[in-house]
């Protein structure tokens, strides 16, 4: 499978000028994962050798949907525009031994909404009434595929690495949760994950199976929320101390918090892990993401819940949304202007994880993160 080498959402013009001495292949994404789109791309003046090189395009489920060569669309002259509607594409670059490839590729966009052309390098400017908030005056809840509008998880998709770097896995050396980075030393998760005190984090990973042992950083200190109950997970989390503070990267970041409640019903939120991807399937080997959107409590009634607490999910038929075992402790975000929020941590579900998803609500407890940070 082809290493991620670059991305490139609302990019007008990508030059890729590569010599191979090795078989090789590239990806790079194109299209906005959370929004909806037309997606058109050109090429232009493209030069392809196809016995050499072959340029495809993937859908988001990693089918090919569009074959530079087998089209034998290089003899044309006039750029090729190709229009697919989807969330995003993957361009996927194949390169054989001793190849040479240069093209230049237009990526135009247009909205799926408006039905027209915009140009893709403009972006409309957005204002929110969140004050989102960094407990450690960092630059907080920024995606590392940059400009980009970017799901226990059912009915979602792999997730283009590193696309959240405020991501946790944790492990016990028994069982994993997720967890969500919010400053250089500190992970929220839930509490219910606490059974065991040794506990190592894991930050910067995509496939959980190419964890080091020399990434790996201990937690020094453990703190459930004092009234954590486990028979109706009201208080549902925990914070965790980093042994050693970590070093801020593309791939390592932590998350906003906000002093705003910005868990409207209906609003559109991702919710990622690392969970089973059908109620009686495997666990995933690469962070999987689910697009989902906040239910009102009245609409998951049969869970009896608090203001503490969210639910969350896809319900429509055919095409349920949700986390599931082994996501929880992982983040529920959602983008407010420029930067991402988190706003729950996946907490539980019915076994069916039938896109009623249940999240312990962050906002309603931002004293006592503070505080207990403050204070350890």
């Amino acid at each position: 499978e082809c290493l991620i080498d670059g991305s490139y959402y609302q990019s007008t013009k990508v030059i890729l000028d590569k010599s191979s001495t090795t078989e090789s292949c590239n990806e790079y994404f194109v299209g906005s994962i959370f929004k909806k789109q037309l997606i058109v791309i050109a090429f232009i003046e493209t030069i392809l050798e196809c016995d050499q090189v072959n340029l495809k395009i993937l859908n988001p489920e990693r089918k090919v949907v569009f074959n530079f060569c087998e089209t034998l669309l290089f003899e044309k002259k006039a750029p090729v525009r190709f229009i697919v509607e989807d969330y995003y594409l993957i361009v996927q670059i194949n390169l054989s031994p001793f190849s040479q490839f240069y093209s230049i590729i237009n990526l135009f966009i247009i909205d799926y909404n408006k039905q027209d052309y915009i140009t893709t390098t403009t972006q409309a400017q957005t204002t929110s009434s969140t004050k989102p908030f960094d407990i450690n005056n960092s630059k907080c809840g920024v995606s590392s595929i940059k400009s980009s509008s970017l799901p226990r998880i059912i009915g979602g998709f792999e997730v283009i690495p590193n696309s959240w770097p405020w991501q946790v896995y944790l492990h016990d050396g028994n069982k994993f949760c997720g967890g969500t980075l919010i400053n250089n030393q500190w992970i929220l998760t839930a509490s219910h994950c606490v059974i065991s005190p040794y506990w190592k984090a894991y930050l910067g990973y995509h496939d959980i199976r190419l964890i080091s042992k020399v990434r790996e950083i201990r937690i020094s200190t453990i703190i459930k929320h004092p009234d954590y109950n486990s028979t109706n997970y009201q208080n549902d989390l925990a914070l965790f101390k980093l042994k050693t503070p970590v070093v801020f990267s593309d791939t390592i970041r932590p998350i906003c918090l906000s002093d705003a409640y910005t868990a409207m019903v209906g609003k559109e939120a991702i919710v990622v892990g690392w969970g089973k991807i059908s109620e009686s399937g495997m666990f995933p080997n690469r962070l999987q993401q689910a697009n989902v959107k906040i239910k009102s409590n009245s609409e998951c009634q049969f869970f009896d819940l608090k203001k503490t607490q969210l639910c969350a999910g896809i319900t429509d038929q055919g095409n349920i949304k949700d986390s599931c075992q082994g996501d929880s402790g992982s983040p529920l975000f959602t983008k407010e202007g420029d930067t991402y929020v988190l706003i729950g941590i996946v907490s539980f579900g019915r076994t069916t994880c039938d896109g009623y998803g249940v999240y312990t609500n962050v906002y309603e407890y931002l004293d006592w993160i503070k505080d207990t940070i403050k204070s350890n």
